[in-house]
């Protein structure tokens, strides 16, 4: 997305219901099929991976980072989308290994 846009998107007011967004999750798989949407899920990741590099090396920006974050939390509907991933199951795993996560922070 042009930064400009993205700027301007971000000062303005728009906010979508979930409901919204998971009707547009919905029909952008539907339009692309489910190869073409985990490609594109691929590219997503790997330039955020870009992105935190770039931010850790110094020369990097927040906002082409929240940018890049936001790709990927739209990949990862469109994932739960086709591999009919409820939220519920994710929000569970999340748990689980966070529960981890908390296990090595206390020892």
């Amino acid at each position: 997305m042009q930064r400009e846009k993205f700027v301007d998107g971000l000062r303005s007011g728009v906010k979508f219901t979930d409901a919204e967004r998971n009707e547009i999750v919905k029909k952008a798989v539907e339009h692309r099929g489910i190869e073409t949407t985990g490609i594109i899920c691929m590219e997503e990741m790997a330039e955020l991976q870009q992105q935190i590099s770039k931010y850790l090396r110094g020369c990097g920006d927040i906002l082409c980072l929240l940018e890049k974050m936001a790709d990927v939390y739209i990949c990862l509907k469109y994932i739960e989308k086709v591999f009919e991933i409820h939220p519920d199951q994710i929000l569970k795993a999340i748990d689980v290994k966070l529960l981890r996560e908390k296990g090595r922070l206390d020892e």
